[in-house]
């Protein structure tokens, strides 16, 4: 009864919404007829009227646009401390689990602690259902040596961590370990398939299967230390992967320009048909502009038979001219990035960016929130529970140490009025 009237809640909700945006839709119509009767006027003045009617159609411009930003839903982020590592670190990878019976529960794993300093420790906490709450933080089973920027997934029973960099290198293997119902992790097994090359690379999972993005192999010099490939592998049953194939390339010649392997970067699924890539950097001998840091933004198709179409780049660009190291995540049709280094130097900042996906799978302009994340901070892997529209940050770095705090983000989307 109690879902049942979640979801009737959710149900009216979303009649609200429509309501509203159809309003908004008449109302735009009216704005847009009347200033397009406005701009007729202004165009049929005496040419010696030329400066008023230039300055005119400024001002109307500045007005659409104005009307625009208006009629836009904003997003922002309250946040509160929600738990406390016993130690700072950075690069801690998290995800989250929902039981056979409904319980939900937050894994975070490994972290570095220090220069040169990887922790193994594996922790976790069951999710309050009505408000996200942090609760019962404990340790479990800990990772078979220390590592940091590894990717956790889960699939089935199962959590798989993968890739990773620790002790001087990058492991290549990737291991696997049951959860129990009562969020308790068994031993970790390393899986028969190993990582196709040491990199620093970004993980998603997509339709049964995980893909393993672009990424930085720190063993190889140069710009071709930048990987541009994405390679897929299927999940097993009743656990296991099958054999790396690869599933798409984004060295691509885009007219006096080309899309060039990536590292710090964020790969996002939007549903079973699209991925979205954001932010990262490149080698500086590939960099647009002389700078490292990417604004664009790739869209990717994810075709019937899994294969990946041509990553195609978006018009709407990040702010700040780019970021890397950010904090990057998907909440219901908005693609969020938290902190990150900005520029081509080691400037940390704590301004949140965000956009929406709209129907036709393009991007509104990224804007950033009201309220700013509580410090400056990069290294960070945010994982959102869509259930409450809540998003948790753990540990990072900011400009003179690392941290051990856990943030939860309340998300809120505000329609305009």
């Amino acid at each position: 009864m109690r879902d049942k009237a979640k979801i009737a809640k959710a149900s009216e909700a979303n009649d609200d919404v429509f309501k509203k945006r159809r309003v908004r839709a008449v109302l735009s119509v009216i704005v847009f007829s009347a200033i397009g009767s406005l701009i007729a006027g202004i165009i049929l003045l005496p040419l010696n009227c030329s400066q008023e009617v230039e300055k005119k159609t400024t001002v109307i411009r500045e007005k659409v646009v104005e009307h625009i930003k208006d009629v836009e839903p904003k997003l922002d982020i309250a946040w509160e401390e929600g738990a406390t590592f016993p130690t700072p670190r950075v690069n801690v990878q998290s995800v989250i689990c929902t039981t056979e019976d409904g319980n939900k529960f937050i894994y975070w794993a490994g972290g570095r602690t220090g220069k040169d300093k990887y922790t193994d420790e594996v922790w976790f906490a069951s999710l309050n259902e009505e408000n996200g709450a942090i609760e019962n933080m404990n340790q479990t089973t800990p990772l078979p040596s220390g590592r940091e920027l590894l990717a956790l997934q889960f699939h089935g029973s199962y959590i798989y961590a993968f890739g990773a960099r620790g002790n001087g290198n990058n492991p290549v293997e990737i291991l696997c370990a049951e959860r129990h119902s009562d969020g308790t992790l068994g031993n970790w097994s390393v899986v028969s398939v190993v990582l196709p090359d040491r990199s620093t690379a970004k993980f998603a999972k997509v339709n049964g299967s995980i893909l393993m993005a672009f990424g930085q192999n720190e063993h190889v010099a140069g710009y071709k230390g930048y990987n541009t490939k994405i390679r897929r592998s299927t999940f097993l049953q009743p656990h296991g992967l099958s054999e790396w194939s690869n599933a798409g390339d984004i060295w691509i010649d885009a007219g006096g320009g080309f899309y060039a392997g990536r590292s710090g970067h964020s790969i996002i699924p939007y549903n079973e048909k699209f991925l979205y890539v954001f932010g990262g950097q490149v080698h500086e001998q590939l960099a647009r502009d002389g700078t490292i840091n990417c604004d664009m933004v790739l869209r990717i198709e994810i075709k019937t038979d899994s294969s990946l179409g041509t990553p195609r780049e978006l018009s709407k660009k990040m702010q700040t001219g780019g970021i890397r190291h950010h904090g990057g995540a998907k909440c219901a049709d908005y693609l969020i990035a938290i902190g990150g280094v900005a520029g081509g130097g080691s400037r940390r900042v704590k301004e949140i960016q965000y956009t929406r996906i709209l129907p036709n799978r393009e991007t509104c302009e990224w804007n950033k929130t009201d309220t700013d994340f509580r410090e400056e901070i990069s290294g960070i892997c945010p994982t959102v529970d869509e259930d409450n529209m809540r998003i948790y940050v753990a540990g990072g770095e900011g400009d003179k140490e690392l941290h051990r705090k856990i943030y939860i983000g309340k998300i809120k989307v505000t329609e305009p009025k």
